[in-house]
């Protein structure tokens, strides 16, 4: 017989079991979540929905992709239902953006926001993920204010800085950087009984490659380009997620799988359980073509032994995945979550295997694709002045290399601003 005291009990361990859901952020990601559209901003996004549709996977001529939105002058094809009227969202809730569910950056982000739920949430009531269909929309999320902060690949950083390519009619000027978490490599994965040894191979292939307005498949779009092929060069492209086909390889469904990806990953270690896999290298003048046109990439070997049958250096290219911000947020907010981070550096290094180098000051120190954000400054000059120390020697260096003026007075500024810095940020209380 059921006691009272058990059925109290039981009650007691269910509610303390939903405060910890409501307060930790387990499930606090939201989604599916949407922005709340006027009638208008959802026909917009609906009439973009249809066009897309319309438009095939290898790219042929179709009129709907040259449709203009006449108000934005943006080609529907790349239209977003964050395009519409910008939204000031209360800066009390943090919002994060992120493309696709249960993908890299989507469990980034959720990290992200358990850390910053778990220390209080007194300061901002909770942090919830936004759930995107790819970077383009995450990085207009953070333009029109849907949410504070994204993890986009550097590649769509840039062409939202400098408004070309998907961002034309679009110049995101106040996108600032946060802070690069980790890097993806270019990853070409094809069956070892192929012989598939180029990337040539795969020409008139069946291949799955990353969705549209990713930055994988920007990364592909250049490096076809850089071959001067397009895509009916491939006999079947499936641009579905890309995480649904690695199976595939094994079962010979597909040829291959091109995408950027982290590495260790444990879907190619899965596979290399199930059948002998080859990842093909990226030819050198490509590398070399890539790096020199596009800042944003940088020469990277997958590191040989990670996966079955792989014992070699793999030749290829890598891109930095960052959490960027705009310069409407706060220095507070953006100090807050930085400093979330910080403190739980040692669990997040260890929840991925891909995440295990990483360091917030050794990240803090790259050279970031977009202006950094005050707030970022002012978490450096808090934490980790010596970044801003090297940057003043350094400064010095390559002033006395090009001239022979006397460089104390420079130095004395430098250090000036700097102990500036670090005043303010003492005064926020932080």
């Amino acid at each position: 017989m059921i006691s009272i005291k058990n059925i109290l009990y039981t009650i007691s361990v269910t509610i303390h079991l939903y405060i910890i859901y409501l307060n930790f952020g387990f499930l606090s990601k939201v989604i599916a979540e949407e922005p709340s559209l006027d009638t208008k901003t959802q026909t917009i996004s609906q009439s973009s929905n249809n066009d897309l549709n319309t438009i095939t996977s290898n790219n042929k001529s179709n009129n709907a992709i040259d449709k203009i939105d006449n108000k934005s002058k943006i080609p529907i094809k790349n239209r977003s239902q964050y395009d519409s009227s910008k939204l000031i969202i209360d800066d009390k809730e943090i919002k994060i953006a992120a493309a696709g569910v249960n993908t890299s950056k989507d469990r980034i982000s959720m990290l992200l926001c358990l850390y910053v739920n778990n220390v209080t949430l007194k300061k901002y009531r909770r942090c919830s993920n936004i759930n995107t269909n790819s970077d383009l929309e995450s990085i207009i999320a953070v333009q029109n204010g849907y949410a504070q902060f994204a993890i986009v690949g550097e590649n769509f950083e840039k062409q939202a800085l400098v408004g070309s390519d998907l961002f034309k009619n679009r110049k995101f000027e106040s996108l600032r950087s946060i802070i690069p978490l980790y890097k993806e490599t270019l990853t070409i994965l094809v069956k070892s009984s192929s012989g598939f040894k180029k990337i040539n191979d795969l020409f008139d292939k069946k291949i799955a490659i990353s969705p549209q307005k990713t930055s994988s498949r920007y990364l592909f779009d250049q490096i076809i380009g850089l071959y001067g092929i397009n895509y009916n060069k491939f006999k079947d492209i499936d641009d579905s997620p890309i995480e649904n086909h690695y199976n595939n390889i094994c079962t010979d469904k597909i040829d291959g799988t091109i995408a950027l990806i982290e590495h260790p990953n444990e879907y190619i270690k899965n596979i290399s359980r199930s059948c002998e896999i080859d990842i093909i290298p990226l030819d050198d003048n490509i590398i070399d073509k890539l790096i020199q046109t596009y800042s944003e990439y940088q020469n990277n070997n997958i590191k040989p032994g990670l996966y079955i049958g792989v014992p070699f250096n793999v030749k290829s290219i890598s891109l930095n995945t960052s959490l960027i911000s705009n310069s409407d947020v706060s220095d507070e907010m953006v100090f807050f979550i930085l400093k979330a981070l910080l403190d739980n550096q040692d669990v997040f290094t260890m929840t991925y295997p891909f995440l295990q180098d990483f360091s917030i000051k050794k990240s803090l120190e790259i050279k970031p694709i977009a202006p950094k954000h005050s707030g970022v400054n002012k978490f450096i000059d808090k934490f980790f002045p010596s970044i801003n120390e090297e940057k003043i020697q350094n400064k010095i260096k390559l002033i006395t290399t090009n001239t022979n003026i006397d460089t104390t007075n420079i130095r004395i500024n430098e250090i000036d601003k700097k102990n500036q810095l670090s005043t303010n940020t003492n005064n926020t209380g932080h």
